[in-house]
C-alpha cells in the first residue's frame, strides 16, 4: 500500500505547489489563452498548469524509487505531457494534438 500512496502524495503536493508557480511563468511569459467566441472562458487563462502536473509526477516516481518499475509507462506519460506543452507553447491543432497523443498512448 505504501508503493501507491507515497508517489501519490508527493505527486499531490508537488502539484499543488506547482501549479501557481507554473500559472505566474505562463502570465509573466505571455503563455495564456486569450477570450474568444468559440471559446467557454471569459478572461484570460493561463497555460502550462501542464508542466506543474507532469513534473510532479515525474519527480514524484523519481523520489520514490518507482520509476524504474514503470518505465514504459512513466516515458509514455513524459512523452504525452511534452506534447502538452508543446501544444500549450505553439498552438498546436486539436487534431494534431490527438493524432500524436493517440500514438503515444
Amino acid at each position: 500500500m505504501t508503493q501507491v500512496v507515497l508517489p501519490f502524495g508527493i505527486g499531490l503536493l508537488l502539484s499543488v505547489a506547482l501549479v501557481p508557480v507554473s500559472r505566474i511563468i505562463a502570465i509573466r511569459t505571455g503563455v495564456v489563452a486569450h477570450p474568444r467566441n468559440d471559446r467557454w472562458h471569459r478572461q484570460v487563462v493561463p497555460l502550462l498548469g501542464g508542466i506543474a502536473i507532469g513534473m510532479a509526477t515525474l519527480i514524484g516516481c523519481l523520489v520514490t524509487g518507482i520509476a524504474g518499475e514503470t518505465a514504459v509507462p512513466l516515458t509514455a506519460c513524459m512523452a504525452i505531457f511534452a506534447v502538452g506543452l508543446v501544444d500549450d507553447v505553439f498552438a498546436l491543432k486539436p487534431f494534431t494534438k490527438l493524432i500524436g497523443q493517440i500514438a503515444l498512448a
